[in-house]
């Protein structure tokens, strides 16, 4: 099963037993096996992360998207959350669940972002060292604040940018994909 958000599992106690619960009891069947999908940072309830990080029925994935690295790009975005909170969590995440695999999701381009501001987001990638990251080009979108403004960077520097932060990502990939070479894993389809 895929959840968007930890708290649906509280919606559909069927596909987990949450925190004291869910500690390898034996409850869950085999099949019940999840992945984390959290779209917002500063929902993000690490405790019951950790709970289902102890229980065996699921796998030690999350996927947490940062969108920038940049402080003021997540400002001018209108995030509630900064650089170091989402780096925070990262660290007491790895600490108590060590084999975690993170995966996330980075817009590079959005208009106010600097050459300065991607550096950034190169910086946190390569401090957390995700296992795989969804990357994707700033696009307009009619409505918002964002669509009003002019971006800083040409098209030129924010594909040569996007391009890099593809680059430094393939090594952390390959990484995260190396540590499985011979070894015999069960997976989920």
């Amino acid at each position: 099963k895929w959840c968007h958000n930890p708290e649906s599992f509280t919606k559909k106690p069927e596909l987990l037993f949450w925190e004291h619960k869910c500690t390898n009891c034996g409850a869950c069947s085999k099949t019940c096996e999840a992945h984390f999908f959290e779209n917002s940072v500063h929902k993000f309830n690490r405790e019951k992360c950790i709970a289902c990080g102890k229980c065996e029925k699921v796998c030690p994935q999350l996927h947490l998207p940062f969108q920038s690295g940049s402080n003021k790009v997540l400002k001018d975005m209108n995030r509630c959350y900064t650089r170091e909170k989402y780096l925070e969590i990262i660290k007491k995440l790895k600490e108590k669940i060590p084999n975690i695999a993170l995966t996330s999701d980075v817009i590079v381009g959005f208009p106010t972002e600097t050459n300065e501001d991607f550096e950034d987001t190169v910086s946190l990638v390569e401090e957390v060292g995700f296992s795989g990251l969804f990357t994707f080009i700033y696009s307009k979108r009619d409505g918002t604040k964002a669509a009003t403004m002019t971006p800083v960077l040409t098209d030129e520097e924010i594909k040569k940018n996007f391009d890099r932060l593809l680059e430094v990502q393939n090594i952390y990939s390959k990484k995260s994909n190396d540590a499985f070479v011979g070894k015999t894993v069960e997976i989920l389809v």
